[in-house]
């Protein structure tokens, strides 16, 4: 059984959000028409230790091969995790962090490790 329920965004994210729903219709489009410019332009949007200069490798007849960005090489966790490093959080999470941390807690009595 299917539950289409649908949530209705509430104001006060939808204000914040990066991206209305005009915006997602315009990208979406794009995509379609030209996956592979479209794909090109946020495949820069990260860090690549060797950037890509093929974005899509597909066939889908005989032996389907699907390959995104095949020749370039990127570090996951320095896109994910380590390039957030600097960025404040809430003022109640906030701490300063040292260059190149990998990991950073709180102890019980709140000292920052």
């Amino acid at each position: 059984m299917a539950d289409n329920t649908l949530f209705p965004v509430p104001k006060e994210v939808a204000e914040r959000a990066w991206v209305d729903n005009a915006k997602y219709q315009e990208m979406y489009k794009r995509s379609i028409d030209d996956p592979v410019g479209f794909w090109n332009e946020h495949g820069k949007r990260i860090n690549w230790i060797k950037p890509y200069t093929k974005v899509k490798n597909t066939t889908f007849t005989g032996k389907v091969s699907i390959k995104w960005y095949e020749d370039g090489t990127l570090n996951a966790c320095a896109n994910c995790v380590e390039v957030n490093v600097n960025v404040p959080v809430e003022p109640s999470l906030y701490f300063t962090v040292k260059p190149y941390v990998a990991f950073a807690w709180s102890t019980s009595t709140g000292t920052v490790q």
